[in-house]
């Protein structure tokens, strides 16, 4: 591969929820590593805004995180979007010099000006966009992010792309600027931590409150809530809102996150196995079914806003939901009478 064409690895991983970190995983799947200890420990909890007035945001909980997330196999630094625009020859240069150097690029742009979104010309619309390449002589990048609601790659022109970025507006977002993420081979040296682990899916099962063993790092959003039942009754609450309100809109993207978080109890409850943590049988497979029906329910609902379909949601929900916690409660109970320590 020459200096007029760099593509760094990626690959397509198995667990998409929100853009930092299906950009993360997609870095990691790509690599020889084997990053499950970690991922266990950043895709059990999950967090959910209270407040009837916002949106659920149902996200997994890390307090790993800083606008990416904090990975052993990935070293970051962050620019701001004045210290990105003051970068040597220009924008375009600046992202090639980047990819040269091996560190991919997780920038935010305007969507309206990025010919993939759903924006592009018509609304503004500020976005990270994850660039792992390039080439030259066709000017374009490589890129991936949820352009039309799924994650996926693509191509986005110098001109876009430059265009995207010098007309970026800032505005009270938690993030802006550019992080350049570097693959760290030194993180092999992580160990996992089954201890951890297990306190952890404690407390998710039990509702407890993860945040309070790291209040010395961060301080707790009171609107947030954490836990298992907090995450399933804000749901069920926006479905049933949703009925009662024609113009109430649902979430969609949270009840995709509910889907995602199946499939990583799975591939934990797998690894758990494997490193011959339990020894019990536990199925995720119902529950990973039920979460894409659910998921599909719900954007069946948002096209017919029929009261059938949202009944059928929030039964295939409160299945779900005592499903789920009647598996981990005896995958936890297995540990307590086994005595088990590490």
């Amino acid at each position: 591969m020459s200096s007029d064409q760099v593509i760094l690895p990626v690959q397509m991983p198995k667990v998409l929820p929100y853009q930092h970190q299906a950009a993360a995983l997609s870095i990691l799947s790509a690599r020889d590593v084997d990053f499950m200890p970690w991922f266990c420990n950043q895709f059990t909890q999950l967090r959910v805004i209270e407040d009837p007035a916002s949106q659920p945001w149902l996200d997994f909980y890390s307090y790993m995180y800083d606008e990416f997330p904090i990975c052993p196999w990935l070293k970051t630094e962050h620019l701001s979007h004045e210290t990105v625009l003051r970068c040597g020859d220009g924008i375009e240069q600046f992202l090639m010099d980047s990819l040269r150097m091996e560190r991919y690029v997780y920038i935010v742009v305007e969507c309206r000006y990025v010919s993939l979104y759903p924006a592009f010309g018509k609304y503004d619309s500020p976005h990270p966009l994850f660039v792992y390449g390039f080439d030259q002589a066709q000017r374009i990048f490589y890129v991936a992010d949820f352009f039309k609601g799924q994650f996926e790659f693509g191509t986005v022109s110098f001109d876009e792309m430059r265009m995207s970025i010098l007309h970026y507006k800032k505005r009270d977002n938690n993030f802006e600027g550019a992080k350049l993420i570097a693959f760290n081979p030194g993180g092999a040296a992580y160990r996992f931590d089954f201890e951890q682990f297990r306190e952890l899916l404690k407390d998710y099962v039990l509702n407890r409150d993860t945040r309070l063993r790291y209040r010395f790092l961060l301080q707790v959003n009171a609107e947030e809530q954490l836990g298992i039942d907090p995450a399933y009754a804000r749901l069920r609450r926006d479905i049933q809102h949703s009925v009662q309100n024609s113009g109430s809109e649902l979430h969609v993207t949270s009840f995709h996150v509910l889907y995602e978080h199946k499939k990583t109890l799975a591939a934990t409850l797998r690894y758990l196995r494997e490193q011959g943590h339990i020894t019990g049988e536990y199925d995720m497979g119902q529950l990973e079914r039920q979460g894409r029906l659910l998921r599909n329910l719900i954007v069946k609902f948002g096209l017919s806003r029929s009261a059938a379909v949202a009944q059928r949601a929030i039964e295939q929900l409160d299945a779900m939901w005592e499903g789920e916690k009647r598996l981990l409660l005896r995958c936890i109970q297995e540990w307590d009478h086994a005595g088990v320590t590490a």
